[in-house]
């Protein structure tokens, strides 16, 4: 699971907000033109406390919908916020990539699962090479592939990875070149390691490829964090993927213990506080307990802002709570 690190992210927040600023402004429409999903290789407003608007809109300060964002921090969101990419001096990209059970979708319960990639990538050619690495597995690994998905969701295999003679690890092909379409998505960190087993044939431990631009967050959802609380025990967890470049924002949701969840927004507002509706989140049409954010949306400046300052939080209603049953600081 990716722990947030409040101690790093407090620091982080002030360069990353000027860092932010400037990209965006330097944007002339905050669109994302990488935004055709394609990979291959060699809705309604809501109010504060989440209930609908009356003018079935995003309000005002609103952003655009959609999903092109992206994943990450520039690093992993997780035990230790390490960055994942660091520019070579030739000019391509060294990534290192943690892989765990706990990012799995749904999320397996395998402490001593883990792995790591490690990769070389020319952005400009597709260049790709490198391997991954494992221990602590259920079994003898089975496949292993990169797929298409931003965190949160799982997505079709674009890459199947070479076993290792050694037996303890996975090459990427030598000669493998990514094309346009699937540079577009690792640079949005729409791009993922998989390892799969006889035990959890789906994938036992997975990594996110999150570049330099990428914010990746979880979030757990819950009525103790509602205004005012709610008594439930109604549960929710997700990641949010922000691309600082364009302010292209990604977010999934999943609940637990809501069968009669019926709408879901996010909003701004700190932790303990209600705020104006961003956007309204789309139900998954096969799993009704996931929840999503809408094709293209785009955050503007300040709700960037506030999204780095953690003021930007996703409520999810039922029937019996129409105003929110569980909420989350993205």
């Amino acid at each position: 699971m990716y722990i947030k690190n409040k101690n790093f992210r407090a620091i982080r927040t002030i360069s990353a907000i000027a860092c932010v600023l400037f990209a965006l402004t330097a944007c002339s429409d905050g669109s994302d033109d990488d935004d055709d999903g394609a990979i291959t290789t060699g809705t309604t407003g809501m109010d504060g406390n989440g209930s609908t608007d009356g003018d079935g809109g995003t309000d005002g300060d609103g952003g655009t919908d959609g999903d092109g964002g992206t994943d990450g921090d520039g690093g992993t969101d997780g035990d230790d916020d390490e960055i994942q990419e660091e520019i070579a001096t030739d000019g391509t990209s060294d990534f290192t990539v943690p892989l765990s059970a706990e990012q799995e979708v749904p999320m397996l319960d395998l402490p001593t699962a883990e792995g790591e990639a490690s990769f070389n990538i020319n952005k400009d050619s597709g260049a790709i090479n490198g391997e991954v690495t494992f221990s602590g597995l259920t079994g003898a690994p089975t496949v292993a592939h990169i797929h298409q998905g931003f965190a949160g969701s799982v997505g079709a295999p674009i890459l199947n990875l070479e076993a290792n003679a050694n037996g303890m690890a996975f090459d990427i092909p030598e000669g493998t070149v990514l094309d346009a379409s699937a540079l577009a998505q690792l640079n949005e960190g729409a791009l993922y390691f998989n390892v799969h087993t006889a035990a959890n044939a789906g994938g036992e431990i997975r990594g996110q490829i999150i570049p330099a631009d990428i914010l990746l967050e979880d979030t757990e959802l819950s009525g103790d964090e509602m205004v005012p609380v709610i008594d439930t025990g109604a549960s929710g967890f997700g990641y949010s993927t922000l691309n600082t470049e364009t302010g292209a924002l990604t977010v999934f949701i999943s609940v637990s213990d809501l069968a009669n969840a019926s709408t879901a927004g996010l909003f701004l507002g700190a932790e303990g506080e209600n705020g104006d509706s961003i956007t309204a989140l789309v139900q998954d049409g096969t799993d009704p307990s996931i929840w999503r954010t809408p094709e293209g949306t785009v955050l503007t400046v300040a709700q960037v802002t506030a999204f780095v300052a953690e003021s930007i939080y996703v409520v999810v209603t039922s029937d019996t709570y129409p105003n929110g049953e569980i909420r989350g600081q993205l």
